[in-house]
């Protein structure tokens, strides 16, 4: 004779039996490994988005202690990814126009030093410096281990109006493996590609700034974060894509112009470019035959609390000599 505690031992197997996993029904699928070096525009080729600040090296040479005693305690961003290999670009010293700036003979150029999107995208057709590219959100949450700053939007093919906004929350600097993982949470922000060749090829050619000088832009919103700093990236192969970021800190609303050439007069809106700008003192200048791949606006990181932002950058222009 069964018993009633028999068939309730059998229904409950048959119960366990029958579930599915999440993947059987329908569940999310596991996250990507790693994005395509330089971007996670998924298969959209015109909503490119850099996956990281592919521009530090190591916290060992950025002037950091661990207790973030030197400089101003931000954290420097993560190694470079792999490189994109582009469309075959220049090597260090070469390609790149002379004059006013440019990149290969793929990007158009127009007149002026007016940098003014449409829909998240420069042309070349509108500036006299060779610059054509979209802007971008990059963030640390895409690395791998992933850090924890949140940024939207996650990509500017929707933008209105020509001001490039991003709003979230940077990472705080947590441990692992027994020391501050600078690497992992070092923040995130906004980006501009200078020298894409199209708007539907998510790869960029080297830039040479000839005789531009520097960019100046306004900074507007409700958190304007005294971690903001603007830094460049370099092209890949360019021979200065490791090692501290070329940077600024330019935390304050307001109208700002940064200077490549490390110069910067006291007492005014300027601000100059040096090899790890967080340290005391900072670094060298930037080489004048460095091959550019893009220019951020990065929320650093610190080890105390995450650092919330919400900004936007308008009216940007290049400076020329």
């Amino acid at each position: 004779m069964t018993s009633r505690f028999t068939l309730l031992l059998v229904a409950g197997v048959a119960a366990v039996a029958g579930c599915s996993s999440p993947s059987d029904s329908g569940g999310p699928p596991e996250p990507p490994t790693t994005p395509p070096p330089g971007f996670a525009g998924g298969s959209n080729p015109q909503a490119p988005q850099q996956t990281q600040n592919p521009l530090q090296g190591t916290g060992g040479t950025s002037g950091q202690t661990a207790s973030g005693t030197a400089g101003t305690g931000s954290a420097p961003p993560p190694p470079p990814p792999a490189a994109t290999g582009g469309s075959g670009g220049a090597p260090a010293g070469a390609g790149g126009a002379t004059g006013a700036g440019g990149a290969g003979s793929d990007i158009p150029r127009g007149t002026g030093n007016a940098l003014t999107p449409a829909a998240g995208f420069i042309a070349g057709t509108g500036n006299g410096a060779g610059i054509q590219g979209f802007f971008y959100t990059f963030s640390d949450a895409v690395g791998m281990p992933p850090g924890a700053t949140v940024i939207t939007p996650p990509n500017y093919m929707n933008a209105m109006g020509t001001d490039i906004c991003a709003s979230g929350t940077a990472s705080q600097v947590l441990m692992a493996n027994g020391a501050l993982a600078y690497g992992q949470y070092y923040g995130g922000g906004i980006g501009l590609n200078l020298a894409q060749p199209s708007a539907a090829m998510a790869k960029n050619e080297p830039w040479n700034r000839g005789n531009v000088k520097g960019f100046k832009f306004t900074l507007t919103g409700s958190n304007v974060p005294t971690s903001l700093r603007f830094q460049v990236t370099f092209y890949q192969g360019a021979g200065l894509s490791t090692g501290d970021p070329y940077c600024a800190t330019i935390g304050a609303a307001g109208t700002h112009t940064v200077l490549l050439d490390g110069t910067a007069a006291a007492g005014t809106d300027q601000a100059a470019l040096h090899q790890a700008c967080y340290a005391t003192p900072p670094g060298g200048v930037l080489p004048a035959t460095a091959l550019l791949d893009s220019i951020q606006w990065q929320v650093a990181t610190n080890e105390t609390a995450a650092t919330p932002f919400n900004f936007c950058v308008t009216n940007l222009q290049v400076v020329t000599q």
